[in-house]
């Protein structure tokens, strides 16, 4: 194995990755979120009918208008309820989708390029074993610091918000809370500006926590801006495979 190698991000492999990531995205927000933009309209209308149809049953059945326009209510309510909870565990999961396409891709590429110089057998358990902070220590050894990029704030986000979804209360939710705290508000975001600061360790639960299409949005660009920004050329040194290498202390075997 040489001391010193390189991998190569071609510009038609980046081109094809950010149009793969693009059309993912804007056939998300199409096809799927555009459903749930109005869901208050449709719960209004499915108490608006659900009133109609109890007023207009025979004077025989007895139906109380005001009994009705309370049954109407809690219909439209429990639309709504349903309708906002589909809605959040839809765009949690196209978030996690999201996320993950992006840390695989990572991956693949890494094992891909240090394929050519590293024993794969080692190479493919080290890859895919070790953490996230790891491949980013790894990047930065080799003079690219992801963390001083503006879109990387919404990744790292992204990450502790896939983790909450997937695994509720736990360390990623009490960093959420504490590192970005505009994602954990849940019922309270409305409140997120209040300059009096009554509201400002108020924080949903992980069941409670949504995402906007205008915040799914921010976290595809920010996967974008990475993509954008990915060197076409990083240099490594054989010495900085240790990054990689979690489960052992010896150098990786050589090809």
């Amino acid at each position: 194995m040489p001391e010193q190698f390189s991998t190569t991000l071609c510009p038609s492999e980046r081109k094809l990755i950010i149009e793969e990531h693009d059309f993912f995205v804007s056939e998300l927000i199409g096809r799927v979120f555009s459903s749930f933009r109005d869901i208050s309209s449709e719960a209004d209308q499915e108490a608006h009918d659900h009133y109609e149809a109890l007023a207009s049953l025979p004077d025989s059945y007895g139906v109380d208008l005001g009994s009705a326009a309370g049954q109407a209510f809690d219909r439209g309510f429990e639309l709504y309820d349903s309708l906002w909870e589909m809605k959040r565990q839809v765009t949690f999961g196209a978030l996690a989708i999201l996320y993950q396409q992006w840390d695989k891709g990572i991956r693949t590429f890494i094992e891909r390029e240090l394929g050519f110089f590293v024993c794969r057998d080692w190479l493919e358990n080290a890859i895919w074993e070790v953490n996230l902070e790891n491949i980013i220590k790894f990047l930065k050894n080799q003079g690219w610091n992801i963390k001083g990029y503006p879109w990387f704030a919404e990744i790292d986000a992204m990450r502790l918000l896939v983790n909450v979804f997937k695994h509720g209360k736990g360390q990623s939710f009490d960093q959420l809370c504490k590192q970005y705290p505009q994602y954990a508000r849940g019922p309270f975001a409305l409140f997120s500006d209040d300059k009096s600061g009554l509201f400002k360790d108020m924080y949903g639960l992980p069941d409670q926590l949504e995402i906007s299409e205008k915040q799914f949005q921010e976290f595809a660009d920010a996967i974008r801006g990475f993509w954008l920004s990915f060197p076409e050329s990083i240099n490594v040194h054989s010495n900085d495979l240790r990054f990689l290498d979690t489960r052992r202390k010896q150098k990786p075997p050589k090809q």
